[in-house]
């Protein structure tokens, strides 16, 4: 059986990001309090899990490649947009219209029942072929999960959010129409399980992630391979570098039966 690949060296692009980044930390953060230590203990909030000031240096120091959380942490905390320094990740947040913070100071918007949350439902669509442009996105209420569910699932309430199908690439499994609730907080590859991209046009796209031949292919689950958009897409370019953006795994979809 095949073993995973290697983590991959960072991007041109991603090794700008940092560079940019560090000059950013460098000529804000004095002035306003910030220090490695204090964005390590937002991000663990924000993960719920341990983040080590040295963790935080190595995205500023081309060890550790940037994500939509991190990025949207340090530019909360150094009060800057994100397009600062990664307009690549600033363009990637705006596609799903996650409005990403560091769940600082937000109250947590429950139904009235404790047994149960309501995870923001978006205007956001993911197309099962060559991905869906979202120019504009809305926070269209929301939908109850049972926090007995989501803590089965291993997510948090605040990383979760709902988006739209569209297409046919992914049908029989999700239909165009059918709610997906989408773990952004959840993007390492784990073979068989459907995702969220978002490509190089920052369009959305949804997909099964399969590790074949030593590669991870972007699969759709509709068997019609004469379309173009039902074909194999490969999550690495030839050089190694990464042609999409994980955004989060899907948990749960509901629609007609």
């Amino acid at each position: 059986m095949s073993k995973p690949p290697k983590k991959k060296p960072l991007t041109e692009e991603q090794i700008r990001e940092s560079d940019a980044l560090k000059a950013v930390y460098a000529a804000k953060s004095k002035a306003l309090g910030v220090t490695q230590e204090k964005i390590a203990t937002a991000m663990s909030r924000k993960n719920g899990e341990g983040v080590t000031q040295g963790a935080v240096s190595h995205f500023m120091n081309r060890r550790t490649p940037l994500n939509p959380d991190a990025a949207s942490i340090f530019a909360t905390m150094l009060d800057v947009p994100v397009s600062d320094f990664s307009p690549r990740l600033a363009k990637v947040i705006a596609a799903m219209g996650k409005g990403l913070t560091a769940g600082l100071a937000a109250e947590e918007e429950v139904v009235t029942h404790d047994e149960f949350e309501l995870v923001d439902q978006l205007t956001a669509r993911v197309e099962g072929g060559h991905g869906e442009e979202n120019d504009h996105v809305e926070v269209r209420g929301g939908l109850a999960f049972k926090r007995s569910y989501i803590k089965r699932r291993g997510a948090k309430g605040d990383a979760l959010r709902v988006v739209y199908g569209s297409g046919r690439s992914m049908e029989p499994i999700i239909q165009a129409g059918d709610a997906i609730l989408v773990n952004t907080a959840s993007r390492e590859l784990k073979a068989n399980h459907i995702y969220a991209f978002a490509n190089s046009e920052y369009k959305a796209i949804i997909k099964r992630a399969v590790f074949e031949g030593g590669k991870w292919i972007l699969r759709s689950e509709n068997p019609d391979k004469s379309v173009k958009a039902h074909r194999d897409m490969y999550f690495f370019d030839d050089s190694g570098s990464p042609q999409f953006e994980v955004i989060g795994l899907a948990l749960w979809r509901g629609g007609d039966l």
